[in-house]
Formats: C-alpha cells, structure tokens, sequence
C-alpha cells in the first residue's frame, strides 16, 4: 500500500526565528515584527525572507503612528495621562499624591488640583416627632403635618453642612397622588407656605391609580451646604406634605328608556323626566355633567324649543342676559312640511363643569321651554309613536355627574 506524507495539519507556531533550529513544513516563526511560514523542512541556517525557498511571510508589521497619534511616543511615565488639547494628543504627567483631576470646561486642558485642606466634624444634633394624624381632602401644595414642630441649626460657617433625614407615614385614601417636603424660615419658627422651600418631591412624588387606602412610609434625605445663609443666624425646619388633586372620586348616571310627555311652555321650565342625584365628598369638588336628550315634536307644527340645565331648583349654564330674550343652554328650531312634525324629534347633547360648593346631595335636571306655549312634546318617542319599523323609533335618554376632586 502507499503511503502519504500529509505533513503537518495545521502551523506550528515556532517563536522568533533562530538560525540553529531545524525547521519543518507550515512552522511558523518570527522576526523583524513580521512572521513567517515555512515551505520547506531543513536543518541548515536558512535566513527568512518572502518568497525564499525556504520561507513565505504571513504577515507584515503596520507602520507606527506619528504626528501627536502615537500613544507610545505620548505617554513616557507611569501615572501619565492623555488628553486632547488645541492641536492634537496631549500629556498631564502625573500629579502630587491626593490631588485630583479638575476640568476646566470647554477650550481649557484639565489640571491638578488639591484638595481644600480642613475636617469636618458634628457640631450639633435636633430632631423632633409628631404622632397626631393629619387630615386634608382636597388639592394642595402645602400642608402643614409637622403640627408647629422644627428642628434649627445656627451655621458656624459658610462652608457648614447640614443633612436632613424625614420620614412620614401616610394613608392616602382615595388621594392618588401625594409628596413630601423641607419648608425653611431665618430667625423664626413660625412656618407656612411662603418660606424658602428646601427640598420638595411634587404632589405626585408617590402615586396609585386606585380608588382604595394605599400606605406608605415616605423618607426624604436633603444636605444643605451653608454658602448663602448667615454665620450666626438660627435657622428653623419642619416637614409639609402636598397632596394632588384632578382625580375622579364618584361617578351617577341616571338612564331613562322609558317615555313622557308634558304640556308647552314658553316660560314655566318643563320637567322633562331626565334627572341625577349625587352628593360631593368635599366643598373644593366640581361635578362634571353630561347629558343626551331625546325630544318628540308636537304634531301641530314647528316650533322653536329650548333646552334648560338646573342644580337643584337654580338654573345653570345659560346664555348671558340681553333685554328680553330668553336665556337657555340648547335650543332647536324647524318647520317641516305637511304632517311631518309628528314623526321628527331632535337630540340634545351637552356637558358643563359645575362648582356646587356643597357636600349636601344635589339634584340635576334637564327642563324644556317652547317659543310659543302650544302643542305636547315627548320625551324618548315621536309625536305620533307608529307601532311599524319605519319612522318613529324609540330612544335612550341619559345624564351622568362625575365628581373631580380639586
């Protein structure tokens, strides 16, 4: 059988490249920074070089960089550090021991710098606690849950530094947004809402989007460095909460399907049958009312009629007055031709945010007026209310009140 010399399978990496070695097929060596495969075994001195008969190289050294890119030629000690400057790659040998690294901002190298020399120590110590529930409904930014309770430093120097640790436990109830803060005043305990705010989260700091007790344990760390405030002068502290506000707090919809019918009036308001009842949470609330009404033409002929919102026995949400013209929130006015009338009814849609400032129930209503004072109008049906598929279907009439908590 023949035999094959498959020779070596993959190179055989040799190191540099020495005379007295003996080298076979696909060794690979190098030297002068470039490295060489061989291509014919021997035992003799055989200089390496490209397409010798003993030697091919594999591959060449790069050329080093020059002109301010050779990091190399840039950086010559331990510690040094390089940077751009003006024109190109830069220098900054290494600094004194503790300095450090300060910038200088835009177009300036960055330096050295040491460390302003000095300890700090604590030089005095206030705390206080307040246990007593604090109870608020409604928006605010400032609310005060310290209960007259201050903590007070009097800086020794400008360079002081004052580190506050709070922490409040709060129950939002149906709130869903709440924050926490440090209120400041100089020279007085006596705090409130206009003092220099120190620190502050936002009223929605912490948030859910639940209408149920929600807990939690809010914790607000600040430091103060004393630079602007007076050597000397005692300064007062205490916590204030902010509580968000926008949120819906109750929803009422009244769905009347069924019909009605009442007399014309071109003064006394109608009552149309619509009608929601709801009782706000707190005074600050605003009811938001939307309204869809179906209104039946009377069969005797066209006429102007006019849509009426109330709250309670008040009427709201109507034009400006001008002389003797009649004041109204919707109004519809047509002739149709031959006996179409009493088959034609007309939608009234609206909405109106109301400010009722009360936490009694309240009744709002929708009530109907005419220009002329004829006729019977309908409420969810036509005039002529035909038993047949065609022209006189019957409607959905609805109101809802939605309370906004402030």
């Amino acid at each position: 059988m023949a035999t094959i010399n498959l020779g070596a399978i993959k190179f055989n990496w040799k190191g540099a490249y020495n005379s007295s070695t003996s080298y076979a097929v696909d060794d690979v060596v190098s030297s002068g920074g470039n490295s060489y495969v061989c291509i014919q075994a021997h035992s003799t001195a055989q200089a390496v070089g490209n397409a010798t008969a003993y030697w091919n190289i594999m591959s060449s050294a790069g050329t080093n960089g020059t002109n301010g890119t050779d990091l190399t030629s840039t950086l010559t000690a331990q510690g040094d550090i390089v940077y751009r400057d003006g024109s190109g790659l830069a220098k900054l040998g290494a600094g004194t021991s503790g300095q450090y690294l300060e910038t200088k901002g835009t177009g300036q190298n960055p330096v050295w710098s040491t460390v302003s020399a000095g300890n700090y120590s604590v030089h005095a110590f206030d705390k206080y606690s307040y246990n007593t529930d604090v109870a608020h409904n409604g928006q605010t930014h400032y609310l005060d849950i310290a209960g007259g309770n201050t903590v007070n430093f009097t800086p020794t120097h400008v360079n002081d530094v004052i580190l506050f640790n709070q922490a409040v436990a709060v129950n939002t109830g149906n709130t869903q947004g709440f924050g926490i803060g440090l209120m400041m005043k100089a020279g007085s305990s006596s705090i409130g809402s206009g003092d220099t705010i120190l620190k502050y989260t936002g009223s929605h700091a912490y948030y859910h989007n639940q209408l149920s007790d929600f807990y939690i344990i809010a914790t607000l760390p600040h430091q103060l460095i004393c630079t602007g405030l007076t050597v000397g002068t005692t300064y007062f502290v205490e916590q204030f909460g902010a509580v968000a506000g926008g949120k819906v707090l109750q929803v009422v919809q009244t769905e009347k399907s069924d019909t009605g019918s009442w007399g014309a009036s071109a003064t006394t308001r109608q009552a149309t049958g619509l009608t929601a009842s709801i009782t706000p949470s707190a005074t600050t609330s605003k009811i938001l009312v939307q309204y869809q009404v179906n209104i039946g033409h009377p069969s005797s002929g066209g006429s102007q009629y006019f849509m009426h919102l109330f709250r309670d026995s008040t009427e709201i949400n109507v034009g400006d007055a001008a002389g003797s013209r009649k004041r109204a929130t919707n109004a519809w006015g047509g002739n149709y031709s031959s006996n179409q009338h009493e088959y034609m009814t007309h939608t009234f849609t609206g909405m109106y945010l109301d400010s009722p400032s009360s936490t009694s129930a309240i009744a709002y209503s929708l009530r109907h007026t005419d220009a002329t004072g004829s006729g019977t109008y309908y409420i969810n049906r036509s005039s002529r209310d035909n038993n047949a598929g065609g022209y006189d279907p019957r409607f959905v009439s609805n109101i809802i009140l939605t309370e906004i908590g402030a």
